[in-house]
Parts: structure tokens; C-alpha cells; sequence
């Protein structure tokens, strides 16, 4: 079938191939969502990033709480978004415990059928390589979150 140039239609196929994507955005707390990396800049990243590879962005979820915490309504209402694509600034915004990262992939990601995009990082969990290099920055990301916590308790 193909395009109608003259009516600038696109046949029904080729609308049905466009994949979906929720985005998530997340920052720890009220501070960090005023300056550094403002849950503004997380959703313009997102658009871009939508915009520039096709994918027609369904919405943006948000949470203003810890990595760290399994629980949180933002993440979840993205996750239950009928999506091919769940994409992120970073992985660190999606969770800062490797525990949690684990169970989360395997429920959500690990049969294929959506995938998780993290913008800056540029890695792919299709691949043994991919999961690995995540956990190593996840590993990273709890470090993080548990200094901080020793460090407010001081």
C-alpha cells in the first residue's frame, strides 16, 4: 500500500508499526527537583529522545522519593502502561537497589515483549553484556544511596 502523497495519509500498516513509550522521571527529593537534574530536564530528554527515534510517547510518570524505595506510585503507573518502551534519563532513576532492579526486570522486561531505555547510558539488557554492565552501574547507584543515608545519620 504505502503513502498517499497527494493526501499525505499513511496506510493502516504503517501506522500499526509505531512503537509506544511511557517515560518515568524521578528525583529524591523537593530540592533536587528545583536545581540539578529537575524533573523538567528528565521530561524534555524523554520528548527528545521520543521525537528524534519515532516513538510516540503515551505519557510521563513521576515520583519525588528515594530510589531506593520498591514501592512507588509513579514507577508503578508506568510499568502497568500497555507500551513497547519504557524510557528513562538513567537507570539510577528507575532504582538505586540492585535487589529491586532485579526483580523489576525479570517481571516487567525479561520475556521481550517491552523494553527499558535509559538515555544516557546507551546500554542494551537484551544481551548478557548489557545486564551485566547495568549492575555494575547499579552497584554504583546503591553505593551511592547507602553513603548518603550514613552520611545524614552522622
Amino acid at each position: 500500500m504505502g503513502k498517499d502523497v497527494s493526501r499525505g495519509n499513511v496506510a493502516n500498516s504503517e501506522v500499526a508499526s509505531v512503537r509506544t513509550a511511557v517515560g518515568y522521571v524521578r528525583v529524591s527529593t523537593d530540592m533536587q527537583a528545583i536545581d540539578g537534574l529537575s524533573l523538567d530536564a528528565q521530561r524534555y530528554a524523554i520528548q527528545t529522545y521520543c521525537s528524534i527515534n519515532g516513538i510516540r510517547l503515551i505519557k510521563i510518570c513521576q515520583d519525588i522519593e528515594s530510589g531506593g524505595k520498591a514501592d512507588r506510585v509513579g514507577l508503578a503507573d508506568a510499568l502497568s502502561v500497555k507500551a513497547d518502551v519504557v524510557v528513562v534519563l538513567k537507570f539510577d532513576r528507575v532504582s538505586r537497589s540492585i535487589k529491586h532492579f532485579c526483580e523489576m526486570y525479570e517481571e516487567h522486561f525479561a520475556d521481550g515483549s517491552k523494553e527499558l531505555v535509559a538515555i544516557r547510558e546507551s546500554i542494551r539488557l537484551d544481551s548478557a553484556l548489557g545486564r551485566a554492565l547495568v549492575s555494575i552501574l547499579l552497584v554504583f547507584a546503591q553505593m551511592e544511596r547507602e553513603a548518603t543515608g550514613e552520611r545524614t545519620r552522622e
